[in-house]
């Protein structure tokens, strides 16, 4: 299945200040005294991240610069974008995917911030790659891309995801491209701004939702033709092409999970299940 990592390193795409969210985070587990890390001590020791769920492996860089800023250092058995099975030979067994060596205290002062961000990250990539896989099978061959709908604070986490399960991330805030949609309309009654009046220079990129926004004048000649209702309130346009390829797509997609068996387990969920807690030895 075609996915960034095919390209380069998906590293490469992260903004430098991404470690200020990590360091949020342990800031958050961890806000003042740690009294488990004062009873094991800092002797140095070796910790094993284990698959036992199947899924797609995302979310290396986080779960790095985790253990960096913890003075630990990690050696990955398995490469990002990764799908681990633990039933791959027919009997349930554990991966080894990676092991991080480091301060016993510092190893587990870090290991809940980097196991939740990782099985979230995992569970996203794992998803999107689902998705693609199926809708490919009903035989759509467009773009699959992700919204902005993601848990507020971890988004960029969740579109790195994306874009190692091999689908489009889109755009990340409301600031990434102009996208007046339904609401807007609502809100405003009808398009009138001039960017969607094509009164501006034609070398600006126009979206789906550009072009179903834009006013034709009403033909004389044949106003039965009007895309547009005389009704402000319902000045909506009729499907397009696209648009009606989008929804049979949607019902196949829908169709072909409704027929598909339930898992045991879903890395997507975001849960644990994917990367076990750390296993000092």
């Amino acid at each position: 299945m075609a996915s960034i990592v095919q390209h380069g390193a998906p590293s490469d795409l992260l903004p430098t200040h991404f470690s200020t969210d990590i360091t949020r985070w342990l800031a958050e587990d961890t806000p003042s005294f740690d009294y488990g890390g004062f009873v094991v001590g800092s002797e140095v020791r070796n910790a094993f991240l284990l698959c036992k769920s199947v899924g797609v492996l995302a979310g290396v860089p986080f779960f790095d610069e985790v253990f960096r800023q913890c003075g630990c250092a990690v050696i990955w058995h398995h490469s990002e974008g990764t799908h681990l099975n633990p039933w791959e030979d027919a009997k349930w067994t554990k991966i080894k995917v990676a092991t991080v060596t480091g301060p016993t205290r510092m190893l587990l002062l870090g290991e809940r911030v980097a196991l939740n961000m990782l099985a979230r990250c995992s569970g996203v990539a794992t998803k999107s790659r689902m998705m693609l896989s199926l809708v490919r099978k009903a035989g759509y061959e467009g773009i699959i891309a992700g919204t902005r709908k993601t848990t507020p604070g971890f988004r960029l986490v969740e579109k790195y995801g994306m874009l190692i399960g091999g689908i489009d991330g889109h755009r990340h805030d409301l600031s990434s491209m102009i996208m007046l949609k339904d609401n807007h309309i609502w809100a405003k009654g009808a398009c009138t701004l001039p960017l969607v009046r094509n009164e501006v220079s034609a070398d600006i990129p126009k979206g789906p939702s550009q072009e179903r926004c834009k006013q034709p004048a009403p033909s004389e000649a044949s106003p039965s033709r009007s895309r547009w209702s005389a009704n402000p309130k319902l000045r909506r346009t009729r499907p397009s092409k696209a648009e009606r390829t989008l929804s049979c797509w949607t019902t196949l997609t829908r169709r072909a999970c409704e027929r598909r068996p339930r898992a045991s387990s879903s890395a997507g969920r975001g849960n644990e299940r994917f990367c076990s807690s750390a296993a000092v030895g």
